[in-house]
């Protein structure tokens, strides 16, 4: 019956000191053998700590401040707790709390002695408080209180001094509940002192653990005497910390395990259905021919054995990137190095492509006259294996009648190959893996296209066998993306028309033009040859197509015709007189109409010139070399 009636005492003490701290603190877990203690310890907090007038946090962070001095750390650990949220400071649950930046200036600074104190006792002196009024958290006033309390705990030489300070800025009775606050102090002090087994609290484990610097001020205090419970805690954290490192490393790797699985399983659901679309019309085709030839039909059996003959050509490519890829993960590809004219891989890869280009009726721009040869060492073989993936990637996901380009460029002894399109474009999440095996960036399947992953990704693998690098950009949606290939040069030459040696002509061929008409064809052999005049040009078919690229492009002359549907020349043009980009672009409308009154109506909208079709090859030769060296008035002569 005893037993049980100090049980419940027992329970209705730690009830009432969780009721004002928030939590039970294992300082009043002790000496469960002697209740009558405890409870007589808990009076005393109650009256010289809890209830004492001065402000709560005012106690809270002068406990914090004088604990760095007890040489076991659990006293200073559970008020730090306190003043950080884990638990009520001084018991009160109203009370304001201190960020963790300020505990940490507090325990910051040694203790002032000797001469270092004599600022602080004249700034204490200074001082008008009461238990109603603290200083400011953090400041130079709390601090300067601070210091000479704890140099009455420690009873050091300068006690006296501190305590006369103290006098001038606290009246008897206030100054009298200082130091009953301070007793209680050194009380706490000693209790954890005579009871090594008190343990860190998890919440306080779980607090240093995250705030190491924090931990580190609190355990590596030169203010604080080295004890054992102290190395222990020290040993302790740090092993909660490598364990919750490690913790977070296995849940990385195990979701990133997870996601290879995943990427693992899409790649087979994706390599079937690859697969089967050439398998399928070969085992159709097979059963096809054998009635084509019952029926001596030669010419469905050629077309099946075309058919076939593609989608074997197709099913050989798709093992071929996939032994690739398997070479080069188990180290054992091989590569035959030699000096590669680099106009010659990038013509072969164009071709390679070409049928698909010309079915999607792209527009393709690639300007091979500015160098007339890039040398670099490589692999034949694995450079046009490089671009023609890079090609075959963009023709996959250009819109029909889009728009592809290939530039090259030399810089720092590496040569820059970009591949530009105007394409659906990859989202920006996606551009850190899209290299990645059997990566699928979900833009995929937005442009009904799909496949294994692993052209991009063998395309990485082989520039970096090569000592180069790719990179990926996109304007998504719908803007399209461009790869860049670097490779090392190992000698270049510009063309005669863009060598130093003819700085003149190189200056006339910088000419940026423009060419706009809804008659595709014509456009086209008119762009052919402004490209074998060794210019570059960009081609579009409709005045809202040009009005978009010569925004981008700023061309230096654009050939326009005027029968447009839609938005004719005429509507263009002067949309075109009101753009920024236009001060310096010749416009000349190229039109089948010659009457005086339709030069008049092209003046009239914004054109420079009225040229009649056709126009030959000779004045376009000249024209363009007017605009190139910016012959303004050679033009006007010219043409007038």
């Amino acid at each position: 019956m005893k037993a049980q009636i100090e049980n419940q005492h027992k329970q209705s003490l730690l009830t009432e000191v969780e009721s004002r701290f928030g939590v039970v603190p294992n300082f009043f877990k002790l000496a469960s053998e002697s209740p009558d203690i405890t409870q007589n310890l808990w009076g005393f907090a109650k009256f010289a700590y809890l209830n004492n007038p001065f402000p709560s946090l005012f106690k809270e962070r002068l406990f914090v401040y004088t604990s760095r001095f007890c040489e076991v750390r659990y006293c200073i650990a559970r008020h730090i707790g306190f003043l950080a949220g884990l638990g009520h400071p001084s018991g009160d649950p109203s009370s304001n709390l201190s960020s963790i930046d300020l505990i940490i200036s507090l325990l910051a600074e040694p203790l002032p002695r000797n001469d270092d104190l004599l600022p602080y006792l004249e700034m204490v002196k200074r001082q008008k408080l009461s238990m109603s009024r603290a200083p400011e958290q953090g400041s130079e006033d709390e601090y300067a209180i601070f210091v000479c309390v704890a140099h009455i705990l420690l009873q050091t030489e300068s006690t006296p001094d501190c305590l006369d300070a103290l006098k001038l800025a606290y009246s008897p009775n206030d100054l009298e509940y200082l130091l009953v606050l301070l007793t209680f102090i050194r009380t706490a002090h000693y209790w954890t002192k005579v009871h090594p087994d008190l343990e860190i609290e998890d919440d306080l484990r779980q607090l240093f653990t995250v705030q190491e610097k924090l931990a580190e001020k609190i355990f590596n205090d030169p203010e604080a005497g080295a004890c054992e419970l102290s190395s222990q805690l020290q040993k302790e954290l740090y092993a909660l910390r490598r364990e919750t490192q490690l913790m977070e490393q296995i849940k990385t790797t195990n979701e990133a395990l997870k996601e290879a699985n995943t990427r693992k399983d899409d790649f087979l659901a994706t390599l079937a259905h690859e697969l089967r679309n050439p398998l399928a019309p070969i085992t159709s085709g097979l059963e096809a021919m054998k009635i084509a030839i019952e029926n001596r039909n030669l010419e469905a059996i050629e077309s099946l054995r075309s058919t076939m003959e593609k989608q074997s050509q197709q099913l050989t490519s798709l093992v071929n990137d996939l032994m690739d890829v398997s070479r080069i993960t188990r180290n054992v590809m091989t590569l035959k190095i030699d000096e590669v004219e680099l106009n010659d891989v990038i013509s072969s890869a164009i071709e390679s492509v070409a049928v698909k280009m010309e079915t999607a009726q792209h527009q393709f721009v690639y300007d091979r006259n500015k160098f007339e040869s890039i040398v670099v060492k490589g692999d034949k073989v694995r450079l046009i294996q490089i671009f023609s993936n890079l090609l075959d990637n963009a023709t996959k996901y250009t819109p029909r009648e889009g728009r592809i380009e290939v530039a090259m460029d030399v810089h720092d002894e590496n040569v820059l190959v970009s591949i530009q399109d105007n394409g659906i474009g990859i989202p920006p999440e996606h551009h850190e893996h899209i290299f990645e095996l059997f990566s699928q960036s979900g833009y995929e399947l937005e442009s009904g296209e799909q496949g294994l992953g692993v052209g991009l990704s063998l395309v990485k693998r082989l520039i970096e066998l090569h000592d180069g690098s790719v990179t990926v950009s996109s304007s998504y949606p719908a803007r399209g993306s461009k790869f860049v290939v670097q490779l090392p040069v190992t000698n270049f030459k510009l063309a005669e028309n863009d060598s130093l040696k003819s700085g003149e002509e190189r200056k006339e061929k910088s000419c940026k033009v423009l060419l706009v008409d809804d008659n595709k064809s014509a456009a086209d052999i008119l762009g052919m040859l402004i490209l074998m005049l060794g210019y570059s040009v960009d081609t579009v078919y409709s005045g809202k197509e040009a009005l978009e690229v010569a925004a981008e492009l700023s061309p230096d002359i654009i050939f326009m015709d005027i029968g447009m549907p839609e938005l004719n020349g005429y509507e263009t043009a002067k949309l075109m007189r009101q753009a920024e980009w236009r001060t310096n672009t010749i416009l000349i409308a190229l039109t089948g109409w010659g009457r005086e009154e339709d030069l008049q109506r092209t003046k009239e909208a914004g054109f420079d010139y009225h040229l009649v079709k056709p126009i030959d090859a000779e004045q376009l030769k000249n024209i363009l070399r007017y605009v190139s060296k910016h012959d303004v008035a050679g033009l006007k002569q010219y043409l007038s």
